[in-house]
């Protein structure tokens, strides 16, 4: 009587594992699986068409390249105390004007990217000289040594720096932002070289 139940169990669960329904199952993902159409080249390189900029094209590059640094900056903003509302504006001649709060005061910095330069011991990734600072950035001098980096508090002209200093929220801010600057100095630098 056991081997007559053991092989009606073994049966039973032979039956239930040679059902047509997981096969059917696997045949429709099979299926799903080969009707998904292939990404066509062309539809690529339309995307990359749509998010590409023209080499000729000075405002749209270095805007692009201002965008990812605003990024980061706004990073910093909402992780550094007191440090609010970072804007820019560039024009075709590379002339920046970024803005910002700083506890409730308005600073703006005027200066052309193509004044700056990054070779030659000019860009600087210290924190400040000495001080003790809780945020990372860079200083970068402008090439002749001249103060041409215009400072104005709420409006009105404060100083004038031989240097743009950028400070930003941690060490990968810095990383992401320090190429990219370089890359809109050079490009500002061939802008201003065809003056």
């Amino acid at each position: 009587m056991k081997n007559i139940f053991f092989c009606a169990l073994c049966v039973f669960f032979l039956a239930a594992c040679s059902s047509d329904k997981p096969k059917s199952d696997a045949a429709s993902t099979a299926t799903t699986t080969q009707t998904a159409a292939p990404v066509s080249k062309s539809s690529a390189t339309d995307k990359l068409k749509e998010v590409s900029v023209l080499e000729t094209d000075i405002t749209a590059r270095v805007g692009r390249g201002m965008d990812k640094l605003m990024e980061e900056y706004q990073l910093a903003a909402e992780t550094m105390e007191g440090f609010d509302n970072p804007a820019y504006t560039i024009d075709e001649k590379c002339n920046v004007v970024f803005s910002y709060e700083e506890r409730g005061t308005k600073y703006e910095k005027h200066f052309n990217l193509g004044d700056l330069e990054h070779r030659n011991g000019r860009m600087t990734l210290e924190a400040d000289n000495g001080e003790d600072i809780k945020f990372p950035g860079f200083r970068i001098a402008t090439g002749d040594g001249e103060a041409s980096v215009m400072v104005y508090k709420e409006g009105k002209e404060y100083q004038k720096d031989n240097e743009w200093y950028v400070v930003l929220a941690n060490r990968k801010s810095v990383e992401n932002a320090a190429p990219n600057v370089v890359n809109m100095i050079n490009i500002c630098q061939k802008v201003k070289a065809q003056k």
